[in-house]
Order: C-alpha cells, then sequence, then structure tokens
C-alpha cells in the first residue's frame, strides 16, 4: 500500500449497523426545503423559509454546515461550527458522492464533540440525506454515521437544503486543507 501512497489509517473498517431499521432514532432528517425548486426561488425567500424552519420548537441548537464541491483542481469538503471552519481535501479519484458523505460524517463528528444536547447539520446533499433517512445498509459511510449518533447521547437534526455560505466561507479561508 506504500507504493500507491494509501495509509491503512484512512481505510473504512466496516461495521454492522447497531440499530435494527424499526428503532426509534435520536435524529430527525428534515428534507421539506428541498420542495422549494432552486431557480423557482428567491435566496431571500429560501433564507427566510430555512430560518423559520431552524427556530420553529424555540430551542437554542447549534448549527453545523457541511459541503463538498469537486473542481478542475481537487475534490474538497467544509464543515463549519460556530466560529470554526474545517476543511479536507479528498484523492482526486474520489466522487463528489463520496465527498458529501465524508462532509456529513465530519459534522456528525464535531456534533458529538460538542456541548450541546441537541445539534443541526444542514447539508445540501439530498441523496446522502435519502440514504440515512431511509435505513441504506449499502453504503458503510451511512452505517458509521447512524452508529456515531447511535453511540452518542445528542439528538441531531440533519437539513437537506440549499448551502451558499459554505463556499463562500471556504474560499476565504487560508490554511492548507487536510488531506484525507
Amino acid at each position: 500500500m506504500s507504493d500507491n501512497n494509501i495509509s491503512p489509517d484512512t481505510i473504512l473498517q466496516y461495521e454492522t449497523c447497531l440499530t435494527p431499521p424499526w428503532s426509534v432514532h435520536n435524529f430527525e432528517i428534515d428534507t421539506s426545503l428541498s420542495a422549494h425548486v432552486k431557480r423557482e426561488t428567491p435566496e431571500i425567500v429560501y433564507r427566510n423559509l430555512f430560518n423559520e424552519l431552524i427556530h420553529t420548537d424555540n430551542h437554542n441548537n447549534s448549527q453545523i454546515y457541511t459541503d463538498a464541491s469537486k473542481t478542475s483542481t481537487g475534490i474538497g469538503l467544509a464543515v463549519i461550527h460556530e466560529s470554526s471552519t474545517q476543511i479536507f481535501q479528498l484523492n482526486s479519484h474520489s466522487s463528489i458522492y463520496t465527498a458529501e458523505y465524508i462532509a456529513l460524517l465530519k459534522g456528525v463528528q464535531t456534533a458529538v464533540n460538542t456541548n450541546y444536547d441537541r445539534i443541526d447539520i444542514c447539508s445540501d446533499s439530498l441523496s446522502v440525506l435519502s440514504n440515512i433517512k431511509y435505513n441504506s445498509q449499502i453504503n458503510p459511510l451511512v452505517i458509521k454515521i447512524k452508529n456515531i449518533i447511535h453511540l452518542s447521547n445528542k439528538y441531531i437534526l440533519l437539513y437537506g437544503l440549499r448551502v451558499t455560505a459554505i463556499s463562500k466561507e471556504t474560499k476565504k479561508q487560508t490554511k492548507q486543507p487536510e488531506m484525507l
């Protein structure tokens, strides 16, 4: 593996899901904002809908934003929580789909390590959120995300939304991304 510049530490170990599909989870996935077509919904309307959604429960949750992008120069992902931004770079052969999963995984790991009992994670990857929501047992990253949430004592609410603030924020970053 060293000939190919692959570290054994970066290989994801397969896990079995710790929760049966019929059990009650300590997370919820809300994709209601996806009903608003991006081309037809002005940014200000979308932002107001999002603010209404996250403030409806009158709880003081903290938000984590995750996003991934693929450009001609590579694949990267970011996790933003409060004043902290983590940015990572993936192997150029990775897919955007894998990057979105890893961004959400990093977001969940960040959530578990906060002092909040309830936390919102916001992602624009509807496909990843749908796979988690509908109990996909195929992707090992889905299982890992669900297991981390299950083992925590946190209540995590995952939102599907357009994430425009992240790409603007990560472009401002000057530090070198961590290679995964």
